[in-house]
C-alpha cells in the first residue's frame, strides 16, 4: 500500500514528478500513474483501489487539471 497517492493533468507531468520525489526523498511511498500501474491493467479499476488504499490524496491543482475529466473522477473517489 502506498501513502500518498497524486492526482494530476498529464500536461503537468513534470510538475507532478517533482512533488512526487520531494515526497519520497522525504520517506513517503507515492502511488502515481502510470508509474504504478502494472502493466496490461486496466486504468479505470486501478485508480480506485489506489485511492481507497492511500492515506492521504494530493491534488495538483491547475487549469489542467481542472479540465481533466479524469481528475475530476479522482477527486470525486477521493471525497467519496
Amino acid at each position: 500500500m502506498k501513502e500518498v497517492f497524486i492526482s494530476y493533468s498529464t500536461v503537468d507531468a513534470a510538475s507532478a514528478e517533482t512533488v512526487r520525489n520531494v515526497l519520497e526523498k522525504n520517506g513517503l511511498s507515492c502511488w502515481m500513474a502510470p508509474r504504478d500501474i502494472p502493466g496490461g491493467s486496466n486504468y479505470t479499476k486501478e485508480i480506485p483501489h489506489a485511492i481507497r488504499d492511500c492515506q492521504a490524496f494530493v491534488l495538483m491543482l491547475s487549469q489542467n487539471a481542472q479540465a481533466s475529466p479524469w481528475v475530476l473522477k479522482e477527486l470525486d473517489r477521493a471525497v467519496n
